[in-house]
């Protein structure tokens, strides 16, 4: 616990902000590129970043688990600096492990520049642009084979702005046919409505 407040308080000094005007960095963070208006730049750099301040968390951990057990004298405490080695080199196999893992099945796994982001423009309200794109894909006339689901689509026709025929009902080919009777029992139920803008 004190070796992350002796971290946290070499840190600190990093959070003061500058005074008004261009700030200049002395030292950039490496494979930043601060001009770029792009979020997944901004990603790929974060996801460096992490890595490599993970690895030097890492080897810290050695460091001072290697100061430990140099200067303790008693068993047990020579024992704890041992298991904290041993978890920081556990942790950065894993973390190294891991990285050339992704890297040798697919390189582009770690670069994320081939997510793209797109912009959308409306020209007026974007709800009413969406609902005009929602109501094209329903134009037209369609068919069903239940009634409720063409009364579902006649009034998501009308919240959407367009206009819906009414239902037409009509008979099918049967589904229940009387050997003994000669003659169809039950006809198949076709529901058809007609969406217009």
């Amino acid at each position: 616990m004190r070796f992350f407040i002796f971290i946290l308080l070499l840190l600190l000094p990093v959070g003061v902000f500058a005074a008004e005007g261009d700030f200049v960095s002395l030292v950039s963070i490496p494979n930043v590129n601060y001009n770029s208006d792009s979020l997944v730049e901004y990603i790929n750099s974060i996801f460096t970043l992490v890595i490599s301040l993970a690895a030097m968390l890492a080897v810290l951990r050695v460091i001072t688990g290697g100061f430990q057990y140099m200067t303790s004298e008693a068993l047990g405490a020579k024992s704890e600096a041992r298991e904290t080695i041993q978890g920081a080199v556990f942790g950065l196999i894993l973390l190294v492990g891991s990285w050339l893992i992704l890297y040798t099945v697919n390189p582009q796994i770690l670069d994320l520049s081939g997510l793209k982001f797109q912009t959308l423009q409306f020209d007026g309200d974007p709800v009413e642009a969406l609902n005009q794109q929602r109501l094209e894909g329903i134009v037209g006339e369609s068919n069903f084979s239940n009634g409720r689901d063409a009364q579902n689509l006649a009034s998501r026709c009308k919240t959407l702005g367009g206009t819906p025929s009414e239902v037409k009902t009509t008979n099918g080919e049967c589904e229940v046919f009387s050997n003994r009777e000669g003659y169809c029992v039950r006809y198949a139920r076709n529901y058809t409505v007609t969406c217009s803008k």
